[in-house]
Order: structure tokens, then C-alpha cells, then sequence
């Protein structure tokens, strides 16, 4: 299941209206993630200390297509216990414009996504099993992000981002799991 804005906008629709949307519809996610049975009851999500090893790996590879394309693929390694995650791919849009987003094989069909193509400087993507349910491996792509390049000379750079407002990874009772994150050209 995939939510996106339509492309087609009545005339008059400014840049306001799409980040009121934006905001919306990551507000909504986050609420439905945490009805989605991701909480243990507790309203605060609980950060663990100081640990030594994170719970999940996360790697943002970037990988031309073609001449005027290019793929970003967002994979996850010691991902076992991971039941949900929220974050933010970025780019910059004068380089690069999002065209499509698809799950990869680590999240598979009983998963509730949400991705867009509309902000206009980072790519949202989440996802959050059902109670009962569980990722099916440990290791393998969450999220590929296709971008038409705007100059097909330039070398884009991709990044995700790391605040802990933004990059939210949950175990099944809803404890936020540690990740480490590699951005690779």
C-alpha cells in the first residue's frame, strides 16, 4: 500500500499547500504507527542506554540507472528486531527530483507503508508491521528511490537523516531500537 499526492494540481496551488500536506500526512503516519499496536502502552518511546552495538544497520547506496537516473537504495543489516521504521531520505532538489519509491524484499506485503515523492528536499518512507507479525529477514532492502537527474554531469549526494525526531526504528513492543547509519556514494 502506497499513499502519494497526484502530480496534477489545480492552478493557484502554491508551495505552502504541499508542505501543510507533507506535515499531515507524516503526523497521520506517526499516529497510526503508534495505534498500529507499535506501543506497549507507554506514550513515551523508550531510547536505550548508551548502547555499544546498534540494533540496526542502515546503508543509503546511490547507483546511476542511466545517463538522467539514478537509484538510492536504503537497506538495513541486523534488522531482526526491527517491527517499524520512520525516516528521511534528503537531496538536493536543484541536483535531483524524486520519481518513484518502492519496497524492497524486506518489507514484504502484509507491511503498512507510506512513502512520497512531494516534499520538495527529502523522500519520507516508513512502514510498521501488525501486531503478531515480523520482518522476514535480518538483512536486505527496505526502500529503493528512483531520481531524474536535473544536470546529467553532476554527482548528487543522498543522505538520511539522523536525528532522533526523523529516524525512528521500533522493536514490536515499541522499545526504539539503536541504529548505525553508512551513507555510501
Amino acid at each position: 500500500m502506497f499513499c502519494s499526492a497526484s502530480s496534477q494540481r489545480p492552478a493557484g496551488t502554491g508551495r505552502g499547500l504541499k508542505q501543510i500536506a507533507a506535515v499531515l500526512a507524516i503526523l497521520s503516519l506517526a499516529a497510526w504507527l503508534f495505534g498500529c499496536g507499535g506501543g506497549s502502552g507507554d506514550t513515551q518511546p523508550q531510547v536505550q542506554p548508551e548502547a555499544t552495538v546498534p540494533d540496526v544497520r542502515l546503508s543509503l547506496t546511490a547507483t546511476p540507472l542511466n545517463p538522467d537516473r539514478v537509484v538510492v537504495s536504503l537497506a538495513a543489516a541486523d534488522a531482526e528486531e526491527l517491527y517499524q521504521l520512520s525516516c528521511r531520505i534528503t537531496y538536493d532538489p536543484a541536483e535531483v527530483q524524486p520519481a518513484d519509491v518502492a519496497t524492497g524484499k524486506l518489507v514484504d506485503e502484509r507491511a503498512a507503508v507510506f512513502t512520497s515523492t512531494q516534499p520538495a528536499d527529502y523522500v519520507p518512507c516508513a512502514f510498521t508491521y501488525h501486531p503478531g507479525e515480523s520482518i522476514p529477514t535480518a538483512q536486505g532492502e527496505l526502500f529503493s528511490v528512483e531520481f531524474t537527474l536535473a544536470d546529467p554531469t553532476a554527482t548528487p549526494q543522498f543522505g538520511l537523516i539522523t536525528d532522533e525526531d526523523y529516524l525512528i526504528a521500533n522493536d514490536y513492543t515499541g522499545r526504539r531500537l539503536a541504529t548505525a547509519v553508512e551513507v555510501l556514494p
